[in-house]
């Protein structure tokens, strides 16, 4: 077998995309809230060590009133805009 010249070698076919974790599972897509958005029971903090947990503190504050980044899970019709454009 030869080996292809790598000025014109672009990699494998079959390459991942990034899409996927290693361990084979896809990571639920997040958006950061804003500043003024207030904090909700269906949102997420990204621990370093866990990943993405659920708030179960309170809720009704402002996102920019916590320390942590707050994340609230893009629904269906967003990741959908997202793959369109």
């Amino acid at each position: 077998m030869t080996t292809p010249d790598p000025s014109t070698y672009i990699g494998p076919i079959n390459q991942p995309t990034g899409e996927a974790e290693p361990s084979g599972q896809i990571e639920p897509q997040f958006r950061v809230l804003k500043w003024n958005e207030r904090v909700l029971r269906s949102d997420f903090i990204k621990d370093d060590n866990l990943g993405y947990q659920p708030w179960t503190g309170i809720t009704g504050f402002q996102a920019d009133s916590f320390t942590k980044t707050i994340y609230r899970k893009l629904s269906a019709r967003m990741i959908a805009a997202k793959k369109v454009q």
